[in-house]
């Protein structure tokens, strides 16, 4: 099924352009429509107020580092990371003991 949420009379405008020369997003899902179409009623906005609110959100929540990185430094940093969990390691004990003799002979065949 293919959703369009252009819910604004023909003509409308939104921030000074007409709705004829934005471009669309069209949604396959039977859950995000209705979910859209919920929110809407409840809030009183339209599914592509509610959509457009959700996506902005959500960005600006999502971390995207601002500028690339050279190699090295994405080295630097895997150092650093892999550093942390080694000395984590070093501070807890096994999470799991393993003691093959309760399993096998001496031969290595199961018991």
């Amino acid at each position: 099924m293919i959703v369009t949420t252009v819910d604004e009379p023909a003509g409308a405008t939104i921030t000074g352009m007409s709705l004829r020369s934005r471009k669309q997003l069209n949604i396959r899902s039977d859950e995000a429509y209705a979910t859209a179409h919920e929110l809407a009623e409840r809030v009183g906005a339209t599914a592509t107020e509610i959509v457009v609110s959700a996506l902005r959100e959500y960005k600006s929540k999502l971390h995207i580092p601002c500028r690339p990185i050279m190699p090295e430094q994405a080295e630097a940093n895997y150092r650093v990371i892999m550093g942390g969990v080694a000395a984590a390691r070093r501070r807890s004990p096994p999470i799991v003991s393993w003691d093959a003799g309760r399993l096998y002979d001496k031969h290595g065949a199961p018991k």
